[in-house]
């Protein structure tokens, strides 16, 4: 039952998966058109995409409708906070994401019905099908890193030039507005939407805490705490971003020796314990390969 087996097996999970897809786009007609996903300006929309992209993308829309209500609050919110710290990436939403999980899932479970048929590893096939509901999970942790991190590298050039327009006698959220425009990136993007929400009635304390809340970067929390602070206390708000500009520019020099020398630790392992006995495999493979041991006793004996 090798070979066969595995295609059996596979044409079989195929042919479930076709049927509860059409199943699925059948009872809901494709999806929602607010369920799509966000098309970028350049790209081709969803009537001019391939006929895979258009399957995948409203099969997994239609998982994700059928799936959202059997998700407990708790999970729900969990999910809304992952995508915040990453930006919804290409727009995702709470129902792309459980519709993605659930489809990668069902695909690696399929796959791993395959290896434990094919190779009788029930190991490997556990392994893999755990993996398919994480995969979706760690591309959205690696992105939100990534961003939360940019964030952190731009936080204090943006601190000085907010505390030198307010200085100058530029309101806050002018100021905050063109800097943020210039900025750009994750930072710019956060700012922009705490802005957007005073201009719709938010007070400026519930659209800084939105903004906190929405990220996972420490240094906008401190950002954050010490506009909140500086609104309570009455200080001026240009001399405390100077002084967070400055700790955060000495915390980031910390961090950047901190990882010189754990990179410097790290070289050294790697000569020591890769590079070095290479090398000495290799000089003393050429001495052999290139010497005569024709007269030389070996255990005792003499070579022919």
């Amino acid at each position: 039952m090798g070979g066969f087996g595995l295609l059996l097996v596979s044409a079989a999970g195929t042919c479930l998966l076709l049927g509860g897809a059409g199943f699925l786009l059948l009872r809901g007609g494709g999806g929602p058109p607010a369920l799509a996903a966000p098309v970028a300006p350049g790209q081709p929309d969803a009537e001019d995409a391939g006929g895979a992209d258009r399957f995948v993308r409203g099969l997994s829309a239609r998982l994700g409708v059928e799936l959202l209500p059997l998700l407990p609050d708790r999970m729900l919110a969990q999910v809304r906070r992952r995508l915040d710290v990453a930006g919804h990436p290409d727009g995702m939403t709470v129902v792309d994401f459980v519709g993605q999980r659930a489809l990668v899932a069902l695909l690696t479970s399929m796959g791993a019905v395959g290896v434990w048929v094919q190779f009788g590893d029930w190991r490997g096939a556990l392994a893999l099908a755990g993996a398919g509901a994480f995969l979706v999970d760690a591309r959205i942790a690696a992105v939100g890193r990534q961003r939360q991190a940019q964030i952190d590298r731009d936080l204090p050039d943006f601190l000085d030039l907010t505390a030198i327009s307010i200085a100058a006698g530029t309101g806050f959220r002018a100021t905050l507005a063109r800097v943020a425009e210039s900025t750009g990136g994750p930072l710019g993007e956060e700012l922009t939407t705490a802005l957007r929400q005073i201009e719709v009635g938010a007070s400026r304390r519930e659209a800084f805490a939105d903004l906190r809340e929405r990220n996972a970067s420490k240094v906008l929390g401190q950002f954050v705490g010490a506009v909140l602070q500086a609104e309570d206390l009455g200080t001026p708000l240009s001399d405390v971003l100077l002084r967070l500009a400055a700790d955060l520019r000495k915390k980031a020099g910390q961090m950047a020796r901190q990882r010189a020398s754990r990179a410097e630790l790290t070289v050294t392992a790697v000569v020591v314990l890769v590079v070095m006995p290479a090398t000495l495999l290799l000089i003393i493979s050429s001495f052999a390969l290139t010497s005569d041991w024709s007269g030389i006793g070996l255990l005792g004996g003499v070579l022919p």
